[in-house]
Order: structure tokens, then C-alpha cells, then sequence
């Protein structure tokens, strides 16, 4: 049975940690033993396991586990992209125009800004006129533009500030992906048990 960790931003809000119960239910269910940290709680844990961060690009919190010896999993642009397509799709019958709104790193802000456009550019594939909006603080109003794609992976302030002006807005990903998340955890981690047994 493979063994990973699963790593989160501790959340503003406290039932949302819910969730990441709930993946780590799923992943049981599919022969995955994964063991749930926060990234304050990862940065003491031995490197060893493959770790999967649930967030999106780099930051200050990607390289702080970098840092701790660790090589963190990002979950991937193509599966953010297309899950948010899909569900912009599913409930409003269009996505053209999804306005990806993310919060400002306060470290590695380049190479946010470059994972940030790769999301952006694989939206585009489906939603024409895909556009990012960057938040510099977490209480600043999100976009104005419908619909709205929170680059937040819990419920919490971010999803919260980004959804707050517009009506058509997705909440964060764990709401409407996180099935998605589990098969794209165990695909990678069957794929990775494989290949440190020679197979």
C-alpha cells in the first residue's frame, strides 16, 4: 500500500478541514495510506514519503517545505483548469471569460506569476477570454467579472473575498473537485511505488 503525506494550508475556516478528511477517506478507499499534516506540521516531519501539497503554485509555503528537505506535489494547472471549466460549464452553460483569481505570494512572486499564467493559458482551452486576477491582500474585493475561479483549494478567505462581488462564482476547488484530486493522488502515487520497486 502506497504511504503518502497530505499537506494543506491550515484554513481561516475550521469545518473545512473536513475536506481534507474526506480525501484522505477516498484515498483509504483506494489503497492509498496517506497521513494529513499541515504545512507547519510537514516542515518537522522526515522527508522520505512523496508529499502532496494542496495548493496550486509556488510560494513562500511550497519553497518553506523545499526548505525541509521535502519535494512537494503541486496539484497539477491541467487538473485545476479543466475541473474548473467543466463545473463553470456544468452550472452556467459557459465559462467564456473565467476570471481566475489567486492571492499574491509573498515570496517567489515570479515564479507564482509563472505558474499562475500556465493555469491561465490552460483555461483558455475552454473558456475563451480566460483572465487572472491577483489579490494583494486576503480582504481585498475579488473581481468584479463573472464567473470567478478562486485559486483556493479549501473554503476559507480567499474563497470567500474572491466570490465576493459576483454571483456566478465556482467556491473553492475541494468543493466541486475533490474526486478529481483523489484519482489524480493515487494515479501518481501508484505510478511513483512502481517505479522505487524497479517496475
Amino acid at each position: 500500500m502506497p504511504r503518502i503525506l497530505l499537506v494543506y494550508h491550515r484554513p481561516g475556516r475550521p469545518s473545512s478541514i473536513s475536506y481534507v478528511e474526506r480525501l484522505q477517506a477516498m484515498l483509504r478507499g483506494l489503497g492509498i495510506e496517506a497521513e494529513t499534516a499541515t504545512i507547519e506540521e510537514a516542515q518537522a516531519l522526515r522527508p522520505g514519503r512523496p508529499l502532496f501539497l494542496l495548493m496550486f503554485t509556488r510560494g513562500g509555503h511550497w519553497r518553506s517545505l523545499v526548505d525541509a528537505g521535502h519535494e512537494p506535489l503541486l496539484v497539477p494547472a491541467s487538473l485545476f483548469a479543466n475541473a474548473a471549466a467543466r463545473e463553470a460549464k456544468a452550472r452556467w452553460g459557459d465559462c467564456s471569460g473565467l476570471a481566475l483569481a489567486a492571492l499574491r505570494a509573498k515570496r517567489l512572486r515570479e515564479e507564482q506569476m509563472e505558474d499562475l499564467e500556465r493555469i491561465r493559458l490552460l483555461l483558455e482551452l475552454h473558456c475563451p477570454g480566460a483572465s487572472l486576477h491577483v489579490m494583494d491582500t486576503m480582504g481585498e474585493p475579488g473581481p468584479a467579472e463573472e464567473p470567478v475561479a478562486p485559486l483556493a483549494f479549501l473554503p476559507g478567505r480567499l474563497s470567500r473575498s474572491a466570490c465576493g462581488r459576483t454571483s456566478r462564482c465556482l467556491g473553492a476547488f475541494a468543493e466541486y473537485a475533490l474526486e478529481d484530486t483523489a484519482a489524480w493522488i493515487a494515479d501518481t502515487a501508484w505510478r511513483l511505488a512502481t517505479s522505487r520497486q524497479g517496475i
